[in-house]
């Protein structure tokens, strides 16, 4: 009785096979987030998903009143906490990348008598902690302000924040990325809506954070 065996084709003279081994270099810093945290604010609905390195933010607000009593939002603060051992001491690149998905709606329709103003401010920013803080850069993903107009659109960006510091060995460092919403809605006249948390479409997400050693 015969036996069929599988095998691979055999490598004729002069192919070559080229294996890419890891970069020894780089590490990959990815969820699940060790902790989350922000700010309390008014009118916001926070969803922190730790697991998936995700900020989940929802704002619907009206002004309330008109003229000097009008009523205002409050800048929101969101932070993700990761963790990185460097395996030596050295000097390193950070490049933070932050996914967003979502979209935001304002209008405001102002009078001689109501004061009014809506206005929409999305920012992410990072930092990291290893003996002392070492900051990062900034990017603002919204700037919107509107006193008798409206306006609204979708944000799909991914976006590299990039920084370097020195590091020491068997340390843990603590690297953090902070969004800030600040959303102000002044009078009844004024309306706000920002949405990065409804389906799966919608959201605000760290994939991953590349430790790059140079």
């Amino acid at each position: 009785k015969k036996l069929l065996a599988l095998v691979r084709p055999p490598i004729m003279p002069g192919d070559l096979v080229f294996e890419i081994p890891p970069d020894p270099n780089v590490f990959d810093v990815r969820p699940p987030a060790v902790d989350g945290f922000g700010t309390k604010c008014t009118g916001l609905d926070r969803g922190l998903n730790l697991a998936l390195g995700e900020m989940n933010l929802l704002v619907s607000e009206q002004g309330g009143g008109w003229g000097w009593q009008a009523t205002a939002g409050s800048p929101c603060l969101t932070t993700l906490v990761f963790q990185f051992t460097p395996p030596r001491a050295g000097n390193i690149r950070v490049d933070a990348y932050v996914d967003f998905k979502g979209q935001f709606a304002l209008s405001a329709h102002n009078h001689w008598y109501t004061s009014t103003r809506a206005d929409i401010k999305l920012s992410v920013s990072s930092r990291l902690y290893q003996h002392y803080w070492e900051l990062g850069p900034s990017e603002t993903l919204i700037n919107e302000h509107r006193t008798d107009s409206s306006n609204s659109g979708w944000i799909d960006r991914l976006v590299k924040l990039s920084y370097s510091t020195s590091v020491s060995a068997h340390d843990t460092v603590l690297v953090f990325v902070e969004v800030v919403l600040d959303t102000n809605a002044h009078s009844s006249h004024a309306k706000v809506d920002v949405d990065f948390r409804t389906g799966a479409g919608r959201r605000i997400r760290v994939p991953v954070i590349q430790m790059r050693y140079f």
